[in-house]
């Protein structure tokens, strides 16, 4: 049940699972796992970064080799 708005940009080797969207203009970067999360507008998934069951909001930037562990919500434009 993954949903991928348009102009959003998904690298190589990256894994969506369950109930992930990834919002217009996000970018999930090479060798991302994300299951059942939440990716809003213009966030950025830097390399190697896994997400479970968390929300990265609007314009946001995880990574690289971060973990957002469940239950997580990173705000608006934080970096992690």
């Amino acid at each position: 049940t993954v949903e991928i708005e348009p102009d959003a940009r998904i690298e190589h080797g990256v894994v969506l699972r369950g109930k992930t969207r990834i919002a217009r203009g996000a970018r999930i970067d090479v060798g991302s796992v994300l299951e059942d999360v939440n990716v809003a507008r213009g966030a950025y998934i830097k390399p190697y970064t896994v997400c479970l069951q968390s929300s990265v909001g609007e314009d946001a930037q995880v990574g690289p080799f971060a973990h957002l562990r469940p239950d997580t919500e990173l705000g608006e434009q934080r970096r992690l």
